[in-house]
């Protein structure tokens, strides 16, 4: 009875039933996973140089003598910076910082897939 058991076992295992030693391994990574980590290194890649091109900061919105000003403020080097912005100058940029915004959002949920 005992012997039969082993045979089983052993029929099991041949089959590729998942055993300690294999409980990780899918056939179709062959490969495969390492592409994909190629592929996430360089979207990284591509979204960390996007961002580089785009404005940092925000705009801020200032009332000085009943009078509303918009302003695009970001830290350089520890130190914060602020530039007044004309009416025309306002949607455009707020769009870039919109768009700098989400890139770094991409970029953080491609860092935490890897």
């Amino acid at each position: 009875m005992i012997r039969k058991s082993v045979d089983k076992s052993k029929n099991l295992v041949a089959k590729g039933v998942i055993t300690g030693y294999n409980a990780g391994y899918k056939p179709e990574d062959k490969g495969g996973s390492r592409m994909k980590a190629q592929k996430d290194l360089n979207k990284i890649a591509a979204l960390t140089e996007e961002i580089s091109k785009l404005p940092k900061g925000y705009i801020a919105e200032k009332s000085i003598g009943g009078k509303v000003y918009f302003y695009h403020q970001w830290s350089e080097n520890g130190v914060k910076k602020a530039r007044y912005l004309r009416d025309d100058e306002i949607a455009p940029l707020s769009q870039l910082i919109e768009k700098r915004r989400q890139l770094q959002e991409e970029l953080r949920a491609a860092k935490a897939g890897i």
